[in-house]
């Protein structure tokens, strides 16, 4: 595109003074309106774009879409219009400087800070919403602060005004910023408030931890990252991020876009409320697994992952009255096994390549059962990219996250699952663990108690219960589980709840 500096030009009513700044779609510059006697802010698009055909429809059609947004922190549009090749906005001149020019000055916000920008931009989204206008380029460049610091959204429609005019093929940037993009917008998918959400919970991990949640070299590999990969958990990049906050902004990460919260306040709410009660607890503590995490694993049958490995054949061999038949039969033998071997071996290793869900969530159970963990957690993530809805592929994805040291990673999909089934006892027993592990005693029992409540003999939740209540030294509680747990197992449990006693002691 052509970006010629126009500062000391004319632009209808306005007097273009300084270049501001510039980006893949125009320059932004500071002008002077001699009418009213104000400074404004002038963005100019970039010259090629009056080129395509139906811009100038495209543009006047979108800029008073935008300027119909009054919310007090969307930068509300004064004017537009379009003279010769040159199409621009004039907006309200904001003196704070963009978030991506704080950034770049190497400023960082602290949590309270990142809490109420986003409540701000929350706000205005939701309203955009309401009135039928998504953002779909949210980005840090996007966004703006005045000498108050309050922070204002800025360019609404102009992603959509410049996806009729570009492709992927032609430069990435005018479907949205590669980085910022969600699934659904990759995949040329209808869009819904719920794409701005994603974009949202991008920049708001980038705040968190100084990083993008997904990078890469080319649009390409981005996009593969967005549509297949999970993020590092923020806690795990910098461990002075609360837990809660980390699962929050999570959340609003997934891929599957009912999964993410029901609108942006409801994702400010979550995450304000995460930042003024945090639970303090680091990624780096690592007290001992309760037993309850290993036991909560339901029993696999053998048989079901070996019934088709080939059973070894016996052989009867016949009396033998000469040389010649010895060497006969030993040659059928050798004839035979060579015939078994071509048989079994392929079974036992070579694993077809799964085209099913079901398929991949076998493989993942046998990777679990191998305490193949890393493995389990692409086989399920497989399985559920295949069947978004395989409670099962959530769950195990979210027990394998658990064993591999994910743990915020384990609670969104423990979360999901228990959304999706209310009555899956083991994920609340598994969330009841994984609280356990990261000192949340309270979210703990919360967790243990659902799951009693669906299955009062399960051994998992009774001995988690237990166990939580031992260290909250409640004596008579933690007994009476036990006690259940002992008359239910017998005297390994009973062995158990006595090295609990004497370590308690």
């Amino acid at each position: 595109m052509k970006l010629q500096n126009l500062a000391g030009q004319t632009l209808g009513q306005y007097e273009l003074k300084e270049m501001l700044g510039r980006g893949g779609m125009g320059m932004v510059y500071r002008a002077y309106q001699p009418a009213l006697e104000r400074f404004v802010a002038v963005k100019v698009m970039a010259s090629t774009l009056s080129e395509e055909d139906g811009y100038a429809e495209r543009f006047n059609r979108e800029a008073k879409t935008s300027a119909a947004l009054e919310h007090p922190h969307i930068v509300g549009v004064h004017d537009y219009g379009i003279e010769g090749d040159i199409s621009y906005v004039v907006m309200r001149l904001l003196s704070g400087g963009t978030l991506e020019q704080r950034l770049r000055r190497g400023e960082s916000l602290t949590l309270p800070e990142i809490a109420k920008m986003l409540k701000q931009m929350a706000g205005a989204l939701d309203y955009a919403h309401s009135k039928g206008v998504l953002h779909r380029d949210i980005k840090p460049s996007n966004i703006m602060f005045d000498e108050r610091d309050d922070a204002y959204l800025v360019d609404f429609g102009i992603a959509k005004l410049l996806q009729g005019a570009q492709t992927l093929t032609g430069n990435a940037t005018l479907l949205g910023t590669p980085s910022y993009m969600s699934p659904e917008q990759w995949l040329n998918q209808p869009l819904t408030g719920a794409s701005d959400q994603y974009a949202m919970a991008v920049l708001i991990y980038r705040l968190l931890t100084g990083e993008l949640p997904f990078d890469a070299t080319t649009p390409y590999a981005v996009m593969n990252k967005h549509l297949n990969e999970f993020p590092t958990p923020p806690q795990a990049i910098r461990e002075n991020i609360p837990l809660s906050v980390s699962v929050v902004a999570q959340r609003a990460l997934s891929k599957v876009v009912d999964d993410r919260y029901d609108n942006l306040i409801a994702f400010s709410d979550a995450f304000d409320d995460a930042v003024h009660n945090p639970d303090g607890v680091s990624i780096t503590a690592q007290p001992m697994r309760p037993l309850a995490a290993r036991t909560s694993v339901v029993s696999l049958p053998l048989d079901q992952f070996i019934s088709h490995v080939a059973a070894p054949q016996k052989i009867n061999r016949l009396p033998l009255t000469g040389v010649a038949l010895l060497i006969s039969v030993l040659a059928l033998v050798v004839i035979v096994l060579m015939l078994l071997i071509r048989l079994t071996e392929p079974v036992r290793n070579q694993r077809p390549e799964p085209v099913t869900a079901d398929q991949f969530y076998e493989r993942g159970l046998e990777d679990i059962l191998r305490h193949n963990y890393g493995n389990a957690i692409e086989a399920f993530t497989r399985a559920v990219e295949l069947q978004p809805d395989h409670v099962n592929a959530i769950y195990k994805r979210g027990y394998s996250y658990y064993y591999n040291d994910l743990f915020a990673n384990a609670l969104v999909d423990l979360n999901r699952v228990v959304r999706l089934d209310p009555t899956y006892t083991e994920a609340y027993v598994t969330r009841g663990d994984v609280y356990y592990y990261l000192f949340e005693y309270d979210n703990s029992l919360n967790s243990y108690r659902a799951a009693l409540n669906l299955n009062q003999t399960h051994t998992a939740a009774l001995v988690g219960m237990g166990g939580v209540l031992m260290i909250e030294e409640c004596r008579e509680d933690w007994l009476d589980y036990y006690q259940l747990y002992i008359e239910l197992m017998g005297s390994d449990a009973e062995r158990y709840v006595e090295d609990c006693m004497s370590e308690l002691e």
